[in-house]
Formats: structure tokens, sequence, C-alpha cells
């Protein structure tokens, strides 16, 4: 039996891809810099729906609590519950902040 493309290239949930996204964390925390000159005294909240929008929580979350992020938003309960899980592992890996997220 011979492989199907999905045995060859990377699955997403619409099906195999051959697209990759390079995070730039320099570039989440200028953006975030940004937005808090814009806001003021407003709170910045990130929302890391579907997936931190396909960039993945696991590569987005650490950089927003680092930054001093400490509310994040999520679209489902599901992702709630990735994003508590997540939370719970950096601050157990020694991420400041992250406890206080």
């Amino acid at each position: 039996m011979s492989p199907t493309s999905s045995d060859l290239l990377p699955t997403t949930a619409y099906g195999p891809s051959l697209l990759k996204a390079l995070i730039d964390r320099d570039a989440i925390r200028t953006n975030l810099a940004v937005l808090r000159e814009h806001a003021g005294e407003a709170d910045v909240i990130p929302v890391v729906k579907a997936d931190a929008y396909g960039h993945g929580i696991t590569n987005v979350v650490p950089v927003l609590v680092e930054t001093g992020i400490r509310r994040i938003g999520t679209a489902t309960v599901p992702e709630a519950l990735q994003l508590r899980d997540l939370l719970a592992r950096l601050a157990a890996e020694g991420l400041a902040g992250a406890a206080d997220t």
C-alpha cells in the first residue's frame, strides 16, 4: 500500500498542509507594547481562540505571560481548560507570572 498525502504531510483540521507558521516572539512583544500604548489605562486582554489563531497557544501564551499579561481570553470552555492546563505547567516550570494569570 503506497502512502497517501496525509501520511507525508503535516495534517491540520482541514487536511494535509504544506504551510508552516514561524512564530516571531519579538514581534508579539512589540505588538503588545503598541497595543498597550494605544490602550492607555485600559487592560489589554489577548484572546487565544482557535489555538491562538493557528499559531499555537504553547508558542504564544508564554510570551504573553513574560510581558506581564495577567488576563487571557478564550472562545470556548475546552480552550479555557487547555489554557488553564498550560498555565499550570508553565507555573510548575517556573515561568514568573504564570500562576497569577
